[in-house]
């Protein structure tokens, strides 16, 4: 229920993050609500077939990454990382990783997670500050920028950004985020070469690669009411989860598309990335001239994760809920007619792909049990997901 990130393991299992407390909490009253479980495909048909709750009475969790032996967790103020037994698959030792994040609007709490190329776990959200990593004691001021650590050390380090939710890199290391109203940015260069001169005002550091605010989109739900910023029907007010798609599913030219998830219009939007100068502009495909890659009339259909399989199909995490905007933005007149929790207990995952082109055999492969020189070979697959995974499992193994 509720999910809103979601994440493959090495070994198959499907890792969902859930904020059911949102958005005040379990009981209205700020009570902790969020979990985390694991989705297994049990028979090999790539379906998933058991589903297996780890752990419950979190606050307002926004990511779960497979890493080792466990998995790493935001949940608001912290990012904890806990083992995980591999035979009974029961929770182990907790360790909290960074602390200090703000407990604020849930909208804008940290949220996690992406693996980059340089073999760092890069963390945003907008709700930020003076954050604490547990093992050095350093103190690093995050305040309007991402972040970059490395679990096992305890290294911290700032990023540019600063993206409201979810941030993403493509297959050779390039980096987007966005916010609410700006799905796409791009970040043409890394805080650390920025920063080497402190006397020397740097440039922003992210391109807008639909050169403005709001862009528009075509839901077929139709319009419910809408508290502030009423001018933005029909455009971009929960543009969230960039996400370069990283496979050939999908035909020629996918490795030039990226999605962005529109959660207030029920829908997931598809660009293209076209080359300019150093950095992208996004364009519409001709296909998608006056409608969106995904688009529902259920107006409680809420899409906020998008992201690449492992069988190369597009999977999609939709909330489901009747209200998507926080209550602080709702007049206390229409608060209460309104039950702001209302589908708290419900929740889906999509698997999108092309018709024709059903994605065969066991849709998640188990790459935990292969040999160093077979995950060496998968460094240079088509999917994106399992370079990425050949490669964590080789830095673990210290291969």
């Amino acid at each position: 229920m509720d999910p809103v990130n979601i994440a493959f393991g090495a070994d198959g299992k499907l890792w969902v993050a859930e904020m059911s407390d949102y958005p005040q909490g379990a009981d209205n009253q700020g009570s902790p609500g969020g979990r985390v479980r694991y989705l297994e495909d049990t028979n090999g048909d790539g379906k998933f077939d058991k589903s297996t709750l780890l752990l419950e009475g979190l606050r307002y969790t926004t990511g779960v990454l497979p890493y080792r032996d466990g998995v790493l967790v935001s949940s608001t103020p912290e990012v904890f990382y806990v083992e995980v037994d591999p035979k009974t698959g029961k929770v182990g030792k907790r360790t909290t990783i960074l602390d200090g994040f703000g407990e604020g609007n849930p909208q804008h709490v940290v949220n996690g997670f992406a693996t980059g190329i340089d073999n760092w776990i890069y963390v945003n959200g907008d709700e930020t500050g003076n954050i604490r990593s547990l093992a050095t004691g350093k103190i690093v001021p995050m305040s309007g920028r991402d972040g970059r650590f490395k679990p096992d050390t305890g290294e911290l380090e700032t990023e540019c950004g600063m993206t409201q939710h979810l941030r993403s890199r493509d297959d050779v290391g390039q980096w987007f985020g966005g916010a609410n109203y700006c799905p796409f940015w791009h970040y043409g260069v890394e805080e650390r070469y920025l920063s080497r001169n402190p006397f020397v005002p740097a440039p922003r550091p992210w391109n807008d690669m639909y050169g403005g605010y709001y862009p528009a989109v075509f839901p077929t739900s139709r319009i419910t009411g809408k508290f502030n910023d009423l001018f933005t029907a029909n455009r971009f007010t929960s543009a969230c989860s960039p996400h370069p798609y990283r496979d050939q599913l999908l035909g020629d030219g996918s490795d030039q598309t990226i999605f962005a998830c529109e959660p207030v219009h029920n829908l997931v939007h598809r660009a293209r990335l076209v080359r300019q100068g150093l950095s992208f502009r996004a364009e519409r495909f001709p296909v998608d001239a006056s409608s969106e890659f995904l688009s529902s009339s259920d107006p409680w259909c809420r899409p906020v994760r998008v992201l690449t399989g492992p069988d190369g199909a597009v999977w999609i995490a939709d909330m489901y809920r009747q209200v998507i905007e926080h209550p602080t933005w709702i007049p206390e007149s229409w608060l209460e007619q309104l039950d702001v929790r209302a589908g708290h207990d419900k929740g889906r995952i999509y698997r999108v792909y092309p018709q024709g082109k059903r994605p065969s055999g066991p849709a998640i492969p188990n790459l935990a049990r292969l040999s160093s020189r077979d995950l060496i070979a998968l460094l240079g697959d088509v999917n994106g997901w399992k370079r990425d995974s050949a490669q964590r499992l080789l830095i673990e193994r210290g291969e």
